[in-house]
């Protein structure tokens, strides 16, 4: 199955006896599935409000299940009937519920191959051109292993060939994931909530770019039960590597990658939703708007106040201990910071004009938003200094520009 083609099969509601009812299904990354029944559909619910588990069968052998789904319309003869239903996540492979606990969890995001940036590919060419054999190689990149709370993780290479045989070309991709070896088996949802969306806000502040999980697969290697989940909602796909450009930081640069990330993963639960918030406003890209001002507000403020007891971002300048210059947020600038949050989610009089806060929107958002970066660079391991040369490295095409005092 792919996504945007239309598929027929047979389906059932879990629990329900599995009477098989035709019907065709489609997936759209924005829409979810959407399951067109075909025929008799006694015994399908009526209502609106039923979160369901469905079974299907597609192409006579492939399993599927349908979670979260919902009736969407029903018919409006005589007998009232389903027609069609909805459901905001597709597991291929098996019949499973939300209730299903698994052993081991991969999981990849749009920008973690590029921050690793080690493929695994190496070309072989022969020593006289045009003389001998040449291709590429691929050996799985170092693992990086650390502990997460209730399970061991790893960042682990993988390939993926095109298949060999009567081709005029042959390609490899190549990508990175983290794997999840639970210490005791878990559901699909406590899964994604313990370590894709923390993942997803780590790879989304290294980058400095919108992020997503682009790759989810739930396996009980005793049973071989596998799985791969497809999710309703924002999905973006890797760019072409670009070496060394764009990112705040890579993964050779942090002082210990997987201390980092044990500290990432400790922080995001201790701060919650803070680093998650920080993220969503990241996927807004270049557009600056009063919404991505308080989203990232909000994130500082979450921040700030379980980091050190109270909602005062002079304690956030004070942490990150770099020269003012890198964030921007002189005093002047943390009061049109403060400023800005009570006009846009208040819309009242403040002791600043309102075309003060609204004409410096832009340059107030990337001021805080670099404070925050400052102090959570500060947070995965790197001194000061470092932090200085970061940022301005990344910043060195659209420098943050200091407010004017006067």
């Amino acid at each position: 199955m792919t996504a945007g083609n239309v598929v027929r099969g047979e389906f059932a509601l879990a629990g329900n006896g599995l009477v098989w009812t035709p019907g065709t299904l489609t997936w759209t990354f924005d829409r979810g599935a959407d399951l067109e029944l075909i025929g008799d559909t006694i015994g399908w619910p009526t209502e609106f409000a039923h979160k369901l588990t469905i079974h299907g069968v597609i192409d006579g052998r492939d399993k599927l299940t349908l979670l979260s789904a919902g009736v969407r319309s029903t018919s409006t003869s005589a007998f009232r009937r389903t027609r069609a239903l909805r459901s905001t996540t597709l597991a291929l492979g098996e019949h499973v519920d939300q209730g299903t606990r698994w052993a081991r969890a991969l999981y990849g995001t749009t920008n973690l191959s590029e921050w690793i940036a080690k493929s695994g590919l190496q070309a072989q060419l022969p020593e006289v051109p045009g003389e001998g054999p040449s291709g590429m190689l691929w050996a799985p990149p170092p693992r990086h292993q650390f502990k997460l709370p209730r399970a061991d993780a790893a960042l682990a290479g993988q390939a993926d060939p095109s298949p060999i045989g009567y081709v005029s070309s042959w390609s490899i991709s190549t990508n990175q994931i983290l794997v999840i070896n639970l210490r005791r088996r878990a559901t699909i949802s406590d899964l994604f909530r313990r370590y894709a969306i923390p993942l997803v806000a780590f790879t989304a502040f290294a980058s400095d770019r919108p992020d997503s999980v682009i790759f989810e697969v739930l396996l009980n290697p005793e049973s071989r039960e596998r799985v791969e989940v497809w999710r309703r909602g924002l999905r973006i796909e890797p760019r072409p590597w670009e070496p060394k450009d764009g990112y705040v930081f890579w993964a050779d640069e942090l002082p210990r990658l997987t201390s980092a990330l044990r500290r990432w993963w400790r922080l995001h639960a201790e701060v919650w939703p803070a680093l998650d918030l920080f993220a969503e406003q990241i996927t807004n890209g270049t557009t600056y708007s009063p919404a991505r001002f308080l989203t990232l507000y909000t994130a500082m403020e979450a921040y700030c106040r379980t980091r050190f007891g109270q909602s005062n971002f002079r304690r956030l300048r004070d942490y990150a201990g770099v020269d003012e210059a890198v964030h921007g947020c002189s005093n002047p600038a943390l009061a049109l910071i403060g400023a800005s949050r009570n006009y846009f989610a208040h819309l009242g009089p403040q002791h600043l004009s309102r075309e003060q806060i609204t004409d410096n929107l832009l340059e107030t958002t990337r001021r805080a938003h670099a404070l925050l970066q400052a102090c959570l660079l500060r947070e995965v391991g790197f001194g000061p200094r470092q932090v200085e040369r970061l940022l301005a490295r990344h910043h060195a095409n659209w420098p943050i520009v200091p407010m004017d005092d006067s």
